[in-house]
């Protein structure tokens, strides 16, 4: 633990950067210079105090994994279906309420963990995450049509809903 409030404005000049940890600090932010750091293929801020992710996110092309889980996140922005490259994806523990509806568009999800959030529904779009291996849904507050619905949608995964 480092206990950083913010990245330091210096990380904006690492334009090479391709993995960056911030884990297990007191972020309340990611810095909108973070969206220069387009080589990025792994972005961990697991673990911090993020209330919000910035739109321009979606410029980060590259991204393949991106660890969110255990913030304070309510909602993602819609430009955050814009990382096409996205394989693996934690938001567990969070307060999200939903997801963009377009969130289909991360055609190469493999692993999506959304367990621990406030969800009662799925956009339709989810539907077309066919490389989907994994998603756990556990303790949301899905009701047993919407349950119904998002194993129908995604039927040619596993949902782990315990």
């Amino acid at each position: 633990e480092n206990e950083l409030n913010e990245l330091p404005d210096s990380i904006c000049n690492l334009s090479k950067l391709r993995k960056l940890r911030v884990p297990d600090n007191h972020l309340n932010q990611l810095p909108p210079f973070i969206c220069n750091l387009t080589e990025l293929y792994k972005l961990e801020v697991q673990e911090n105090n993020l209330t919000e992710i910035p739109a321009c996110i979606g410029k980060l092309e590259k991204l393949e994994i991106l660890r969110l889980y255990k913030n304070i996140l309510t909602e993602l922005p819609a430009e955050f279906t814009e990382l096409k490259n996205l394989r693996k994806l934690l938001l567990y523990e969070n307060e999200l309420t939903s997801i963009p509806e377009n969130f289909g568009k991360l055609e190469n999800l493999q692993e999506l963990d959304l367990s621990f959030n406030n969800l009662n529904v799925l956009p339709e779009s989810i539907s077309n995450l066919k490389k989907l291996k994994t998603v756990s849904l556990t303790k949301n507050e899905f009701n047993h049509e919407e349950k119904s619905k998002i194993n129908s949608l995604l039927n040619f995964t596993k949902v782990n809903w315990e």
